[in-house]
């Protein structure tokens, strides 16, 4: 099972947001890489995983090269605390600006001209999807995270094969490691994107389409510290396709929206 590892830890300045249509709060963070906090470690300090009960899943975006580039040092943590098994996903409104001008976009003048998002649960790692291509005016907007669990303790977090609900010329390979690089494998495999110009609202100035904002699932596989099995990895987008996927996206379990910060300072 593929699993990216960071080596340093970075400290976050905290914000307490609302989830959208849930009881949970999410916490949200800009930092910059190099120091110690995390939003995405839970303070309680559970470890386990128990299906119907809190578990921690945190979304970060920065920059794709972050581990090699000195200059993409922001990153931004969205961590949700859903109850583990239910088929949930993150979506970050804001993500996506409709300014044709990448200094007037503040995703992109944050963390850079290829922004990044991985996923992290009880100290596990995923590799990168890319999300924006600014130079090759692509944007992959909607993934599906895979958190496997062996008797309640994460062990690793892959990604669904993401290109069955787009024509094979608009699917392509995009998962990175934290140096920027394109790596293959399972669990690691293609997705979807939609040219920039797609992403904009024909004949409404400054609307950009739902689609193209970034849109992350999140389901289990495994067993949890019951010994009870996981079943949202049944509900994985690849199990889909067409207008089945339209429904299925609608029906989420939970939704949790939020704002990326720009970079101040």
């Amino acid at each position: 099972m593929a699993n990216g590892r960071r080596n340093s830890r970075r400290r976050a300045t905290c914000s307490w947001r609302r989830a959208v249509a849930v009881t949970a709060a999410g916490v949200l963070a800009l930092g910059r890489r190099g120091a110690v906090a995390d939003v995405c470690v839970l303070s309680s300090g559970k470890t386990d995983v128990t299906i119907g009960e809190e578990t921690s899943v945190c979304l970060v975006v920065n920059g794709l090269g972050w581990e090699v580039d000195a200059d993409l040092t922001f990153y931004s943590q969205v961590l949700i605390l859903p109850d583990a098994d239910e088929f949930s996903r993150f979506s970050v409104k804001g993500s996506w600006n409709a300014s044709r001008v990448i200094e007037d976009d503040p995703i992109l003048t944050t963390f850079g001209t290829e922004v990044g998002v991985h996923v992290e649960s009880m100290g596990k790692y995923s590799f990168q999807k890319a999300f924006r291509l600014r130079e090759e005016e692509k944007t992959f907007p909607l993934h599906t995270a895979i958190i496997s669990v062996d008797e309640g303790e994460v062990t690793g977090i892959s990604w669904d094969d993401g290109c069955h609900f787009c024509g094979s010329s608009q699917c392509e390979d995009n998962t990175y490691d934290y140096t920027g690089q394109l790596i293959g494998g399972e669990g690691n495999g293609q997705d979807c994107y939609w040219p920039d110009s797609d992403c904009l609202q024909d004949g409404v100035e400054d609307q950009v389409s739902a689609l193209c904002q970034l849109t992350v699932y999140v389901v289990w596989t495994g067993t949890d510290s019951k010994g009870n099995f996981f079943t949202s990895f049944a509900k994985r987008l690849s199990m889909y396709a067409g207008e089945t996927v339209e429904g299925l996206i609608s029906d989420a379990g939970d939704t949790y929206e939020d704002t990326i910060v720009p970079a101040v300072g």
